[in-house]
């Protein structure tokens, strides 16, 4: 499980900005770290593609790790590796 923060993407007309999101990524590693550190470098590469980078008028995602998990080699091949749940700014559009 995966968390990206420090991204921008502007909401509709009446909607808050996108400033992160969750998503979980399946990949073949060794070890926690290096599943860790492929797992990261799949979604910046993603990040910095379309339709990402044209979208985002924020930074690249800040990615932390929140939990890593060994599955079985059918969840492996079965594992699109895509999608996320974003979230909004609650604060965007307030005054203090």
């Amino acid at each position: 499980m995966m968390h990206g923060e420090g991204i921008h993407i502007a909401g509709t007309v009446h909607a808050k900005p996108i400033i992160g999101f969750y998503t979980t990524r399946v990949v073949k590693a060794e070890s926690r770290i290096a599943a860790e550190e492929k797992a990261k470098g799949h979604l910046s590469k993603e990040w910095a593609s379309e339709p990402y980078v044209s979208s985002n008028s924020g930074a690249l995602p800040t990615l932390i790790v929140e939990s890593v998990k060994e599955v079985r080699f059918f969840d492996w091949l079965r594992s699109k590796n895509r999608g996320y749940s974003f979230y909004v700014d609650q604060n965007a559009g307030t005054v203090a």
